[in-house]
């Protein structure tokens, strides 16, 4: 860690923090996609009760509008119902089912809709699920899409801060080689700045030395000529 450039590691710390930040993203993702199952579960579940146990064999309109409402259920006519049950029969995927000795619920996947099928005795009933979409994973992603935008900002914010160092390193080395003209200079007064400002006063007190000591010398040869 000790022969590390300034660049290098903040290149290690912005990919340690991303990959950080990525990994608990996903972990979110995993655990809030096992929660919306175990909910969804838990739903159908009563459902089935609800339309098994609970509810009394001839209920009326209101009763049934008002059960219809609260598990966010919408029931399908006649024909709707036909031609559901075609496609559930080509193409449908059971993604839950329950029953007692009332009846059956059996919850069906077409293209991505879920179809509830109730069968008691007395009636035979099809619901299309009507529940409210749950905006968790568009939200989970904006917020890590903006937080890793952040973070790159950031870092490419760090590096653009950092870069005139690169310039300054350059400048040193050539009054280093004997390029004694060689100026330092920065726009700004900030920690670099004042580095590259002291750089600066150090190279021009130099030259002003080599000035008076070849001023000195020159007098000295005169004088020992004379």
């Amino acid at each position: 860690m000790r022969n590390l450039s300034v660049t290098t590691f903040i290149h290690i710390l912005f990919s340690v923090a991303i990959a950080i930040l990525i990994a608990t993203f996903l972990l979110f993702l995993s655990w809030d996609r096992d929660r919306q199952k175990i909910e969804e579960f838990k739903r159908y579940q009563l459902i089935s009760i609800t339309f098994l146990s609970n509810l009394q064999q001839s209920p009326d309109e209101k009763k049934l509008h008002k059960v219809y409402n609260d598990l966010h259920v919408l029931p399908l006519s006649k024909t709707e119902t036909k031609e559901r049950k075609k496609e559930i029969e080509n193409n449908g995927k059971t993604v839950f089912s329950g029953g007692s000795t009332a009846g059956q619920v059996r919850v069906f996947e077409i293209n991505k809709q879920h179809y509830i099928y109730v069968q008691r005795m007395g009636y035979n009933l099809m619901f299309k699920d009507n529940k409210p979409k749950n905006y968790n994973f568009e939200f989970a992603v904006s917020i890590g899409v903006f937080l890793i935008s952040l973070l790159l900002l950031l870092y490419l914010a760090v590096l653009k801060k950092l870069s005139p160092l690169k310039k300054l390193h350059r400048q040193i080395q050539k009054f280093a080689q004997g390029d004694t003209q060689t100026r330092i200079t920065y726009s700004y007064d900030d920690e670099i700045g004042k580095i590259a400002k002291s750089f600066d006063d150090a190279i021009v007190h130099i030259n002003q030395l080599g000035a008076s000591k070849n001023l000195f010398m020159r007098n000295l040869m005169h004088e020992l000529k004379t």
